[in-house]
């Protein structure tokens, strides 16, 4: 066994102090190298390969003030699509906080006129909108681009004005509603909150929700969180949560829509997604093809739809003179119902609810003539039992012959669904005065109305 000295075992741990020991000296860059010694008067500069730490602080300070100039309009977003509404949300302008709205276009054009007048020292832009007649026949990929293009400009113009110091002027806060000025004690606390309202401001939370498509998920995100975000959310909420009912049930929400523009009511489209979802929303809808029976092929039957989430379909309860057992109509296939069409919605109202189900619209005939060509698509009201509704039920012209007395013609429609052979094939009806008539075929019919391709 080898014994060592404590002298013997120190030198195993202490280097000596000579030029063979010192391995720093040969590897400058190794990892022996000591930390060079800088004197505190020595600038120091840490600019590397066209970094330089100064510049970036610089850049960032520009930035920063580029951001605290755009901050005062946070968000210009079109309404809705194909309409002439803006959504408008704009942060600390007019000694208010944050404010959101929805303003038209005949409102812009009402500030800009009065702002001239008012502010004849000033110098207001056009307004950036597009010229309605050419606007309307572009094909909707274009216009949804003309669309987010406009409401661009619109918040470039609504930049102006602000920076412009026509902000506190009498039209612009007619522009806003004349809405009142928070209090110092509420400023204050506005001010605490300022930087996460400004960062929710910005234009991201509409382009973010458009990537949800889950009611839970828009419902996190936009409600579920702190009072800023829930305030600043709320006009891209709504229109995200009618976005998702019109995707999810587009019969349900064009017979809802309708109703809502009779009776100039808005919709709460968050509500009406879960009271629809729950199965507690009933609406009378048509459906082609009822129960997928030759009968009944090119037909469409007025029904009691509602939703059942548990089997992810529709629930056709059949108005009908008999005891017929409702239908399940899949989710895929949607496509199957339709609200009452829109060249009989003026005629028929089928807005209206009445409580006895006889006087449903579908009991009602549509009178009139269409001008109607050989070879152009109709439907005709058409029921085999007198309590029962009409039904629509498609056909083509094969020839019409007007009558010199009255508001009457004789109308010859062929169904080519049908063999020729059939007594079904070919039909011989009196229209136009409103007219409820027995059919030679049997049953009764009313009026007709034309078709489009589509």
């Amino acid at each position: 066994r080898r014994d060592l000295t404590m002298g013997a075992s120190i030198s195993r741990f202490i280097p000596c102090k000579t030029d063979e020991s010192r391995p720093w000296l040969d590897y400058p860059d190794g990892k022996w190298s000591p930390r060079p010694r800088i004197s505190s008067d020595c600038e120091v500069s840490y600019e590397v390969d066209g970094y330089c730490l100064d510049a970036e602080r610089d850049m960032q300070r520009r930035w920063k003030a580029s951001r605290a100039a755009v901050a005062a309009v946070s968000r210009v977003s079109v309404a809705a699509w194909g309409s002439s509404e803006f959504n408008v949300e704009l942060s600390r302008v007019a000694g208010l906080d944050v404010w959101s709205g929805r303003r038209s276009q005949r409102d812009f054009e009402s500030m800009r006129r009065e702002l001239e007048r008012e502010c004849r020292w000033a110098r207001v832009a056009p307004l950036p909108f597009k010229q309605l007649d050419s606007f309307f026949h572009l094909s909707p990929v274009l216009c949804n681009y003309h669309l987010r293009d406009t409401s661009s400009a619109l918040q470039q113009w609504l930049k102006e004005v602000i920076d412009a110091g026509l902000s506190s002027s009498n039209a612009f806060l007619s522009f806003l509603g004349n809405p009142q000025v928070p209090s110092s004690a509420s400023s204050a606390s506005g001010e605490r909150e300022c930087p996460s309202r400004v960062a929710l401001s910005l234009p991201i939370m509409a382009e973010i929700i458009e990537f949800l498509d889950q009611p839970r998920d828009v419902l996190h995100i936009s409600s579920m969180v702190s009072n800023a975000i829930k305030e600043s959310s709320a006009l891209v909420r709504e229109q995200h949560w009618e976005r998702m009912y019109r995707e999810k049930w587009p019969a349900f929400y064009e017979a809802q829509l309708r109703t809502s523009q009779v009776s100039q009511q808005e919709v709460n489209w968050q509500a009406m997604y879960r009271h629809t979802a729950s199965g507690q929303h009933e609406a009378y809808l048509e459906i082609y093809d009822r129960e997928k029976k030759l009968g009944f092929a090119m037909s469409c039957m007025t029904a009691q739809v509602t939703w059942e989430a548990k089997t992810s379909c529709y629930v056709a309860q059949y108005v009908s003179a008999s005891s017929v057992l409702p239908e399940r109509i899949p989710a895929s296939e949607d496509y199957r119902i339709r609200f009452c069409p829109e060249s009989a919605r003026s005629l028929l109202k089928p807005e209206l609810q009445p409580p006895q189900a006889s006087e449903l619209y579908a009991y009602r005939i549509i009178d009139g003539i269409p001008d109607l060509q050989v070879g152009q698509g109709v439907e005709l009201q058409w029921k085999m039992q007198l309590g029962s509704p009409f039904g629509w039920w498609f056909g083509r012209v094969e020839n019409l012959e007007r009558h010199s007395y009255g508001n009457t013609a004789t109308l010859t429609m062929l169904f080519p669904h049908f063999p020729a052979s059939s007594r079904w094939h070919r039909l011989h009806v009196t229209v136009g005065d409103g007219a409820m008539r027995q059919c030679t075929i049997g049953g009764y019919h009313g009026g007709i109305r034309a078709v489009t391709e589509s």
